[in-house]
C-alpha cells in the first residue's frame, strides 16, 4: 500500500515518564544526601540518569514509502526500507531492524499516541509482511539502541 503521505507518532508517554522520574528520584536523591543516607543518594542518581536517557530518547517516528526516521533530543536517526535483510522481535514488542552494520529500534507501539497511530501501525505491519523477511525472535532487543543509522 503506498503511502501518499509520512505517516508521524509521537513517543510522549516516555518523555512525560522519565519527567516524572527525574522530578521523584530528585526528590528523594536531596532528601537522602542532607539526611546523611550516601547508599541510595548513589543509586537514585542511577535511576535519574535513566530517567534523563527516558526523556532524551522521546521524540517521533516518521513512516514513509522509502524509510523510517526517529527524531529525538539524542538525535535523527534513518534507515531505508530496501535497505532492511534482518528483523528482530523483542520480547516487549520492539522491532530491530537491521542493514548490514546498520541497526534501527522501533518502541512497541504501546508508547506510540497520535493520530496516524493506526495508520503507522498498519503500515508497518504491512511492510514487514511485504519484505518477506523472517522475523527473529531475541531476548535483548529490547535493550538495544540505534547504531550506524544517525543523519
Amino acid at each position: 500500500m503506498p503511502l501518499q503521505q509520512t505517516l508521524t507518532v509521537s513517543v510522549a508517554i516516555l518523555r512525560n515518564v522519565g519527567l516524572f522520574g527525574l522530578f521523584f528520584f530528585s526528590l528523594n536523591l536531596i532528601s537522602a544526601f542532607y539526611a546523611g543516607q550516601y547508599a541510595p543518594v548513589l543509586f537514585l542518581i542511577f535511576l535519574n540518569l535513566i530517567a534523563c536517557y527516558m526523556v532524551m530518547s522521546a521524540g517521533t517516528y516518521e513512516v514513509s514509502d522509502g524509510f523510517i526516521s526517529h527524531r529525538c533530543l539524542r538525535g535523527h536517526y534513518q534507515i531505508r526500507w530496501q535497505d532492511i535483510d534482518r528483523i528482530e522481535l523483542g520480547g516487549q514488542g520492539s522491532y530491530v531492524l537491521y542493514a548490514g552494520a546498520q541497526l534501527f529500534i522501533l518502541l512497541p507501539s504501546i508508547y506510540w499516541s497520535g493520530k496516524d497511530k493506526n495508520a503507522f501501525e498498519q503500515f508497518i505491519n504491512q511492510t514487514i509482511k511485504a519484505s518477506h523477511l523472517t522475523i527473529e525472535s531475541s531476548l535483548i532487543a529490547d535493550l538495544m539502541w540505534h547504531k550506524n543509522t544517525r543523519i
